[in-house]
């Protein structure tokens, strides 16, 4: 009797121990590192015979898909998904801030972990916030400023229209192609529409920081016979998410955000434009070029698209905001 009590104690403490152990091993999700999480994607990656390179084109149109629809259940069935969901986020998030430079993925902000990401991104949409109210307090003196603006600047919305049918599932050759190209193929398309460019005194060569003005004077150069490359002389407004929204509002635009597509539906028409949220915050630009049957039908030549309908698009997104051109 003694030696089966001993027995069952010791199998008790082994069990005991052994729970703790593997709770102890067990990795809390906010201690992932952002460039650990990427392996973790990789992996599945080499697991499903999937051949992405980190940074490519396709890798970059796989992730945008998987964040606005969700394209790869079994990825999305990944018990490591919630935070292969945040890294997918900030990636795109990130691709679109450092537009003009190689994939962001190598730097050292990689390091960060997702309890520090999650830290960032309240701080963001803390910046957010405050940039809103501002604009609602001065939107009346904004209008008021730029009313000789607005007066000479004529906006077709046939011709956006038009020009998303001609260039969403293709590249303009007069416009350099982004890794993250959705705001670049918006603003070709509202320049098309007529919206007249804004340019410092002064344009200097790269890719300008700014939300004063908006322009894309990008030539395609040639120094030899083999040596033939686009020179960067664009705006980050040209590009950016966030800096095309804060340019366009800042010009007496209106603005509707919402979670519900319904309001966006309602207060979009064609020619505006449509941005989406993620997790990591405002990421992806698409332009309406139809209204109809109760919705509105979008473009991008980013995932180069044409003539979706918004209700099927973006739908693991956490916010929507439309920006109405006048």
């Amino acid at each position: 009797m003694k030696k089966l009590l001993f027995s069952l104690s010791l199998i008790f403490v082994l069990v005991f121990v052994g729970s703790n152990t593997s709770q102890a091993q067990a990795k809390n999700p906010d201690d992932y590192k952002l460039v650990e999480v990427q392996q973790i994607l990789l992996d599945y990656f080499k697991d499903n015979n999937i051949e992405f390179e980190v940074g490519s084109k396709e890798y970059n149109t796989y992730l945008l898909s998987q964040q606005l629809d969700n394209i790869d259940n079994k990825l999305s069935n990944n018990p490591n998904y919630d935070i292969i969901d945040y890294y997918i986020g900030e990636y795109l998030y990130q691709l679109d801030q450092n537009q003009g430079e190689n994939t962001p993925i190598n730097s050292d902000y990689w390091e960060i972990t997702i309890g520090e990401l999650k830290k960032e991104i309240e701080l963001r949409n803390e910046d957010e916030e405050k940039f809103e109210l501002e604009l609602k307090e001065l939107q009346l003196d904004e209008i008021q400023l730029n009313l000789p603006y607005l007066a000479a600047s004529t906006y077709d919305r046939t011709k956006v229209a038009n020009y998303a049918k001609e260039y969403a599932t293709k590249t303009n050759s007069s416009y350099k192609r982004y890794n993250a190209n959705c705001t670049n193929f918006v603003s070709q398309a509202v320049y098309a529409g007529g919206k007249t460019q804004t340019k410092p005194s002064n344009i200097t060569n790269g890719m300008f920081d700014t939300t004063s003005y908006w322009y894309n004077n990008n030539y395609y150069d040639c120094t030899g016979s083999n040596s033939c490359y686009w020179r960067d002389k664009v705006s980050t407004s040209w590009v950016r998410v966030t800096d095309f929204y804060s340019y366009w509002t800042n010009k007496g635009m209106s603005a509707t955000t919402s979670t519900n597509k319904s309001t966006i539906i309602s207060n979009a028409n064609v020619g505006d434009v449509i941005q989406l949220k993620s997790k990591s915050g405002w990421f992806h630009s698409v332009v309406v070029n139809r209204k109809a049957n109760g919705t509105v039908y979008i473009s991008s030549n980013d995932d180069d698209f044409y003539d979706h309908d918004f209700n099927d698009h973006g739908k693991t997104s956490e916010s929507f905001r439309v920006i109405n051109f006048k």
